[in-house]
């Protein structure tokens, strides 16, 4: 986790650079756990959303920020490490 939010806005970018690609990746396949970060107050990419990926992943936890927005990991990188561990 602390990786993914070191590369702050750069990690963002490239998430936009790929997102109009087709996403081609079986997910119940994934091995490795997944930790999803989510403000609730993201009007970007609606919760139900990211349940539904969530869903499909064998290991996956997800964690909710009350309030936070979108950018919530780049603009608040220490309030996702607290919550993260």
């Amino acid at each position: 986790m602390q990786e993914g939010v070191r590369a702050r806005v750069d990690g963002a970018l490239d998430d936009l650079l790929i997102w109009p690609t087709a996403f081609e990746v079986d997910l119940r396949t994934v091995q490795c756990p997944v930790l999803a970060f989510h403000g609730t107050a993201d009007t970007w990419e609606p919760l139900p959303n990211l349940r539904r990926i969530l869903d499909r992943l064998p290991n996956s936890q997800l964690i909710t920020a009350e309030g936070l927005n979108h950018f919530a990991a780049e603009l608040y990188p220490e309030v996702v490490l607290a919550l993260t561990g």
